[in-house]
């Protein structure tokens, strides 16, 4: 099955630029850093899970519906919604203009057999102008460790808009068991085909989106216990995105 193309491939400007900490990229007259920008909501973010870490914002994690076990305590979800808020509070904070569940360019067949038009957690655009030519960053959210076909979706989307990409990941606490699975989930989403039977691409559909890809993500992964960013790295997907995303993880 052909997937419908979205258009011409957006390439990198002059004026944004890769680096091991991020993207830099020309909004009018100000640089957005996506370094900067994800270090600190990782403060923010911290400091609402644990205080004594400086300035917090009013913003809390909710806890769980109580625990039906004698004993066991409440626990506190969370979730992408609470680096959403973080992130487009900074955007206004530093003149960005960004929308939240932007509709797609491209039309998508994630499910069922429609091709659909699937959404952006944030784009950030270059100025007030509104037209999808004008956006310079898609950002995608995650938090915990869900299945690799979560991360398969939102890297479709990442990498057939034509735009760069944020993946900023929250996690609880980490160690070396937690960087594996969650490399593996990476790399597992970047490969894998979906079920022929649900209507979607073959491997070969994918693995050709992704080896003609000419644009990057910053992969950012905030651990909450030490309120810091942990990892983080930019896959240029115009080069081997297998060696970068190994290497990444190995820092």
């Amino acid at each position: 099955m052909m997937i419908p193309d979205a258009g011409p491939t957006h390439q990198l400007p002059v004026n944004c630029q890769f680096s091991d900490r991020g993207l830099r990229i020309k909004c009018g007259d100000k640089i957005l850093d996506t370094a900067a920008a994800s270090e600190d909501i990782a403060r923010l973010l911290g400091a609402m899970w644990a205080d004594g870490r400086g300035p917090r914002p009013g913003l809390i994690f909710p806890v769980t519906r109580p625990p039906q076990i004698p004993g066991t305590h409440n626990i506190r979800r969370v979730s992408e919604q609470e680096s959403r808020v973080l992130l487009t509070e900074w955007f206004e904070d530093h003149g960005f203009h960004y929308s939240i569940e932007t509709p797609t360019s491209g039309v998508y067949q994630q499910s069922g057999s429609r091709w659909l038009s699937a959404r952006t957690d944030i784009t950030v655009y270059g100025s007030i102008n509104p037209d999808p030519s004008n956006r310079v960053l898609n950002i995608e959210l995650k938090a915990g460790r869900p299945p690799w076909e979560s991360f398969r979706k939102d890297f479709e989307k990442l990498l057939r808009e034509r735009v760069h990409g944020l993946w900023f990941h929250t996690i609880e606490n980490a160690h070396e068991r937690i960087w594996s699975d969650l490399e593996k989930k990476i790399r597992t989403a970047l490969e894998r085909q979906l079920d022929p039977v649900s209507g979607a691409r073959n491997r070969k559909d994918l693995s050709e989106a992704i080896e003609n890809a000419h644009r990057s993500i910053h992969f950012v992964f905030c651990v909450l216990e030490t309120g810091s960013i942990e990892r983080s790295f930019t896959i240029d997907f115009s080069q081997d995105w297998r060696d970068q995303l190994a290497t990444g993880f190995s820092r």
